[in-house]
């Protein structure tokens, strides 16, 4: 199911949104975000450099995912692609491994004795200076455009009969386009809605393949305190205990992202020569976002101490609380069919882009890299016809493309009410 360079049209699938947003469906809908997301592709059909053979050519523009490690203990310590470049690429390097040494004679090795040439003799030494180790890379490609218009048509010298005065008629003239404006600006938040669940589905529906990814609440309170408390009784009768091993959890979650490790992302393993590369990632505090449903939060800091969001106790990113996910009358609730990857090695499709299945769930909040999702504003245009003669009217049409990017290769926690 890869994403293509044909534009495809979003207008029902945003309209499906804006009704549960608004409430205007009574019962949350199943959002089928897989078509409206890319999660990365590896197969690109324009070829790619024959060196490290991982490098797509023909990009519009590269985004490489590189990030500094700095060692521990040292005393404790939205892009825009553009309408005509709509694919993205992204290139990571895997880890390295440690090699036998070739500076000694060792137990493995012997490296250094009569008659020895520089080379591995036979296998008993280690290979000379001139063993070729090339990086390890990987290029994922997030690629398409999801488009749809707005318009608003004004009538000449029409409507004015149906007011007193002009004072009249230029403030419904005013509160007109103040709606025409909201709108808008809701469309453009459900795009980001969209991402958001898309992303919550996705780790749940990978979680065999990054189980750290993905916290049930409820069942893991249970086993760290041998109970066995439903998910209403740890919201009401057990509330003070639940939310303090919450928030406890939460700042557990944001150290243990800033170390680099394979356990909170995917890591499509690469095998060389009988070699296993790794791919690592880390979120420092400043990159981590955390995104929560308001009304947990509120009852953290109400059961809990309000010290505890202190910049001192817990530090994150950047930080939103929402109100609901998918749907208002169902605040805590998703569902939604992701996209995904093919996480199946053996797979022709492995590491391209396919459907998930549907997951249904209750969530209570996330944390995520900043890298691991991407809002890709490629137009936004506003352009009026001229007046029509004949009629006496104009219209003003609001143009909009825009791709979603999830990358699962980036870290990302949900925390889930089981």
């Amino acid at each position: 199911m890869s994403i293509l360079l044909t534009a495809k049209d979003a207008h029902s699938f945003m309209n499906l949104l804006q009704a549960e947003a608004i409430g205007k469906d009574a019962q949350i809908q199943v959002a089928d975000t897989s078509a409206f997301v890319s999660a990365g592709e590896a197969i690109m059909q324009t070829g790619m450099e024959n060196t490290l053979n991982s490098l797509w050519l023909l990009i519009g523009k590269i985004w490489v995912a590189s990030r500094k490690y700095n060692g521990k203990l040292k005393i404790v310590q939205s892009k825009d692609t553009g309408v005509f470049s709509h694919r993205m690429a992204k290139i990571s390097t895997y880890s390295r491994r440690a090699i036998a040494s070739g500076y000694f004679n060792t137990d493995a090795n012997t490296n250094f004795a009569p008659g020895y040439d520089n080379t591995s003799n036979s296998g008993a030494g280690t290979k000379s200076m001139w063993e070729q180790i090339p990086d390890v890379s990987e290029t994922f490609t997030f690629g398409g455009s999801k488009v749809y218009d707005f318009g608003k048509t004004i009538y000449i010298d029409k409507i004015e009969q149906a007011f007193r005065n002009e004072a009249e008629f230029n403030a419904f003239v005013n509160a007109c386009a103040v709606e025409f404006l909201n709108d808008i600006e809701q469309y453009k938040e459900n795009e980001a809605r969209a991402l958001i669940i898309d992303r919550l589905a996705a780790d749940i529906d990978m979680e065999n393949d990054r189980p750290d990814s993905v916290v049930h609440c409820v069942t893991e309170f249970n086993q760290e305190f041998e109970t066995s408390y439903t998910a209403k009784e740890l919201q009401t009768i057990y509330a003070k205990d639940f939310y303090a091993w919450l928030a406890s959890k939460i700042a557990i979650t944001q150290s243990r992202l800033t170390e680099r490790s394979v356990l909170y992302h995917w890591n499509p393993v690469k095998t060389i020569n009988g070699v296993d590369y790794d791919l690592l990632r880390h979120t420092p505090l400043a990159d981590q976002k955390f995104i929560m449903l308001d009304p947990f939060m509120v009852k953290m800091e109400t059961y809990v101490l309000p010290e505890i969001f202190h910049d001192n106790l817990l530090k994150i990113g950047e930080y939103e609380r929402v109100s609901y996910w998918q749907n208002i009358n169902d605040p805590a609730g998703i569902k939604a069919t992701p996209a995904v990857n093919e996480t199946d090695s053996t797979s022709p499709n492995y590491m391209t882009q396919k459907k998930g299945d549907a997951v249904d769930k209750q969530i209570i909040g996330a944390i995520f890299d900043r890298d691991a999702l991407l809002f890709d504003a490629q137009l936004r245009r506003t352009l009026t016809s001229p007046v029509e003669a004949r009629k006496g009217y104009y219209t003003t049409w609001v143009h909009v493309a825009f791709n979603l990017i999830s990358d699962a290769t980036e870290n990302s926690v949900v925390f889930v009410l089981d």
